[in-house]
């Protein structure tokens, strides 16, 4: 554990002494956390079952890594840290209602389903954000409703080298439907309907990631009201924040509850609680996804990757507030059209990649595309921290916590409220954490 602890420990650093962390997050960036998180998720097991859906993914995405039909940039295999990662903080947020001996026998297949569906959604996201395919992410979003034949599909589509990486979510897809009835059985029904509504949620996501990295300048010129109307939200962030899965895992933690404690689940009902318990899970899914955003800044810039909200937010305050001088190679770029240079940049650097890919390394021309990509890059990071936008996504973070707090004064008792408090701040904690490895 020593040599993983000083491992951490310059990221625990970094965090501590960053000025865009206000002092009430720095006060949870212990040494004792740092220290103790490498032991954690080494101590978690991971299912058989789980464990070789996980080797399918390490061998499917590992082919694709080395297939040349992909384009520059393309879908990478997850660092393998994710996975007990999520199961750790999966089972630190799971709802109890109060009544712990309901979950356990369950608590493990419960956590392994949860990261299966984990795994689905990167799948996902790595086809939204990576390879930012839209014909290919509509089909994978179809399969809950059209299941099967992917191979043909994705030669249909004039991408065969995709057929393993698409068959690899279908079946990830069925697993976890499976194995989710056969743990609630018929407790599945009482709340399919709200499960399908907040994947509906998370597909409308997929969606606008996907569509905001192909057409940016489109989609962040839309109205509220039109994003409503074809996402489902009138913001980037609301729309955004159902990627962490959340939501629907409050929805599986409720069929739980159905199954094992009826009597609970009723009185639940009765009392508005379900109401409350929900709103309580959005307010979470919004702190999850600003504490994603700012660890997987680094990874999503250097894949091009728009649908993170501290760029959007970076593009708009840097549109609002024109006092802010814009650093070279960006200023030489934009010249004086200053509105949504940030997506300049962005669109930019994915010119310059099809360049790196088609040019030879050395010569001049690859070389220049090199020096005018990477120095993009760094505007992008120079800008992001100049205009506070991680400080905003900070306070909002804040934001969100104080009204879950006064949320949970009214819909669980003080021991409980306590725990789920510490837990959800636990999972901004090993955001920062791992920070580039998540």
């Amino acid at each position: 554990m020593h040599q993983r602890a000083e491992f951490l420990d310059p990221t625990l650093a970094y965090w501590r002494s960053n000025p865009s962390v206000p002092d009430a997050v720095r006060r949870l960036l212990t040494a004792e956390r740092a220290f103790s998180a490498p032991a954690h998720l080494r101590a978690e097991p991971l299912s058989a079952w789980l464990r070789a859906l996980l080797a399918r993914y390490t061998s499917v995405t590992g082919e694709l890594a080395r297939d040349p039909r992909q384009a520059a940039g393309g879908i990478q295999t997850r660092n393998p840290v994710l996975w007990p990662w999520c199961r750790f903080l999966i089972r630190a947020v799971t709802y109890r209602f109060g009544v712990v001996e309901a979950w356990s026998a369950e608590a493990e297949e419960l956590a392994d389903i949860k990261v299966a569906l984990a795994l689905f959604n990167v799948l996902l996201d790595d086809m939204a954000d990576t390879a930012q395919d839209e014909a290919v992410l509509e089909v994978l979003l179809g399969i809950p409703a059209n299941p099967g034949a992917m191979g043909s599909r994705m030669i249909a589509l004039g991408r065969p080298e995709l057929a393993g990486y698409a068959e690899l979510a279908m079946v990830t897809w069925q697993t976890c439907g499976k194995r989710l009835e056969a743990l609630v059985g018929r407790s599945y029904q009482v709340h399919a309907l709200m499960l399908e509504r907040d994947y509906e949620r998370l597909f409308a996501a997929q969606r606008f990631s996907c569509a905001l990295n192909h057409r940016p300048r489109e989609i962040l010129g839309l109205a509220p009201v039109a994003l409503d109307a074809r996402y489902g939200a009138s913001t980037v962030s609301a729309i955004l924040a159902h990627n962490a899965n959340r939501a629907i895992f409050f929805d599986l933690d409720l069929m739980v509850l159905h199954a094992r404690a009826p009597g609970v689940h009723a009185a639940l009902v009765a009392s508005g609680g379900v109401e409350r318990y929900t709103q309580l899970a959005l307010l979470f899914q919004d702190m999850h996804q600003l504490g994603n955003d700012v660890a997987t800044g680094t990874r999503e810039l250097a894949l091009d990757d728009l649908s993170n909200e501290i760029f959007t937010l970076t593009s708009e305050l840097l549109d609002r507030d024109t006092e802010v001088p814009l650093p070279r190679p960006l200023a030489d770029l934009v010249g004086g059209k200053r509105p949504l240079s940030l997506v300049a940049a962005f669109e930019h650097r994915k010119r310059l990649k099809e360049v790196l890919r088609t040019t030879r390394p050395g010569s001049p021309a690859h070389e220049e595309a090199r020096r005018l990509h990477d120095g993009l890059g760094a505007n992008v990071e120079l800008l992001t921290n100049h205009v506070g936008a991680v400080a905003r996504c900070f306070g909002r973070w804040l934001g969100c916590r104080e009204a879950a707090s006064d949320l949970l004064s009214r819909c669980a008792e003080d021991t409980e409220r306590a725990e789920i408090l510490e837990a959800n701040d636990l999972c901004l904690v090993y955001h920062l954490l791992y920070q580039g490895r998540i």
